[in-house]
């Protein structure tokens, strides 16, 4: 049997690798139909191709061609076996390809500083290697080489890979981004090769040493800019949407305190005007009473202590009221006088909207919402809980919104959580039994300094 160039061999190698790590990004993405089949069908089809494309030539800028089209390959086998669009395909194959070529450069740095193989891991440029791949030559750099990839492999899937969530679609739009990185990848990809090919004459391992530490961080610097960018921008969009909801909030909270206060204004003149009319023309005193009592349902029935609080709590027990939800409030408002009216109506506001839609669609008996304020020593208080039917899920400590459009939807538990936040208070959701509890803690020390 003839001797091969150890290029050969690495062909299928590399294409193990650069599957076994793009698979790290892309075991949460939807897939196709008959997936199995297609997954079977794709591997073979990349071995093939692996064993297929000829180590034609020993230069850097065919070996560079040779594995970028080994890569493309493996985009469409992905393609093939996924329900993703164009972008997300990419998104993965790329990670996957810098990951590889992370692990492979390590190796190669480890090889250099420990002088193994000649100091030298690869070496595809010349065809009188033999059959045997260089990192497979004896147990010792066998062994370097599988935990070399084992830990890259498993380090980055965790640093990284984690933040592609299952039940949670890829919604990339950045293609700047995407281009970005591969350029960043490819560059580094041919640039090492031609150093290491025209370095073979005058081998110098201080220089292939840092060359691998640059490589190494250029391939996480295209992994910073794939995750945290995106993920960034993504931040970015929702707090402005947030701040969007919060000057909408500061205007409802205006235009709601304008109407309670007409409306209890109004009512009160009522009730004036109805004993007058009672006392004049003797009229039954239960029937006086029963229409004082239909318009009390109108008039502001919940003093807190604090005036914002009062608005709100008042807008909510009518909302409540014509709902057939009971709103059952123990609170002292005085204790929350650290906040700003604004972050108040906002924080309460959005606590109870949550309740409301929660308890909506109950049964009678458990369209039931229970508030409490109080104050614990140097803290104050606040507990919320409701029944609920549908199936929570929590992430990172958040409820994930139940409405089927969950892009524009969610943002009620991050304004609370912010508007918590603010004042160095401490926010946790808990259920259990169909009963959900919001609680939050909030320190009385030196609030003055944050009140706005």
């Amino acid at each position: 049997m003839p001797e091969l160039p150890q290029l050969f061999w690495y062909k299928p190698i590399f294409m193990t690798e650069l599957l076994i790590a793009e698979t790290l990004f892309a075991v949460h993405l939807k897939r196709r139909s008959f997936f199995p089949l297609r997954l079977a069908a794709a591997i073979a089809v990349c071995y093939g191709v692996a064993f297929v494309l000829p180590a034609a030539f020993f230069n850097p800028i065919y070996c560079s061609f040779l594995f970028v089209c080994l890569f493309f390959v493996s985009v469409l086998m992905m393609k093939f076996c996924f329900k993703e669009s164009w972008i997300n395909i990419l998104f993965s194959s790329i990670a996957g390809y810098t990951t590889q070529h992370i692990a492979f450069e390590l190796y190669d740095l480890i090889v250099n500083i420990a002088d193994l193989n000649g100091g030298q891991a690869f070496n595809f440029y010349g065809n009188d290697i033999g059959s045997v791949y260089a990192p497979f030559a004896d147990p010792l750099t066998a062994l370097i080489y599988l935990f070399d990839y084992i830990i890259v492999y498993w380090s980055i899937f965790m640093i990284f890979g984690r933040l592609i969530r299952k039940n949670e679609p890829l919604k990339l739009k950045n293609m700047a981004v995407m281009i970005l990185v591969a350029l960043i990848v490819l560059i580094d990809i041919i640039l090492t090769s031609m150093i290491t090919y025209y370095s073979e004459e005058n081998f110098d391992s201080f220089y292939t040493r840092m060359l691998c530490v640059f490589n190494l961080i250029c391939c996480f610097l295209a992994l910073y800019v794939q995750f945290e960018l995106p993920l960034r921008k993504k931040l970015e969009d929702e707090l402005t949407i947030i701040n969007h909801l919060r000057a909408q909030e500061e205007k409802q909270y205006t235009f709601s305190r304008e109407n309670i206060e007409l409306i209890n204004l109004k009512c009160h003149d009522l009730k004036h005007q109805i004993r007058k009319i009672g006392n004049i023309n003797a009229m039954n005193g239960a029937a006086i009473a029963e229409m004082e009592n239909i318009i009390s349902i109108y008039d502001s029935a919940v003093k807190t202590g604090n005036k914002a609080l009062d608005i709100i709590l008042t807008e909510k027990s009518l909302l409540c009221n014509k709902q057939g939800i009971k709103l059952s409030c123990i609170v002292d408002g005085a204790q929350l006088n650290f906040m700003s009216e604004i972050d108040l109506y906002s924080l309460f506001g959005n606590i109870i909207d949550n309740a409301m839609e929660a308890v909506a669609d109950l049964e009678a008996d458990k369209r039931v919402i229970g508030i409490t304020v109080k104050g614990i020593r140097d803290f104050v208080s606040i507990n919320v809980h409701n029944y609920y039917n549908k199936e929570l899920i929590f992430e990172a400590g958040l409820p994930k919104t139940t409405k089927a459009d969950k892009e524009y939807h969610g943002f009620g538990m991050k304004s609370i959580y912010m508007t918590c936040e603010k004042y160095g208070g401490d926010v946790s959701v808990n259920a259990s039994d169909h009963v959900f509890n919001l609680s939050v803690l909030f320190p009385l020390s030196d609030m003055e300094k944050v009140k706005i």
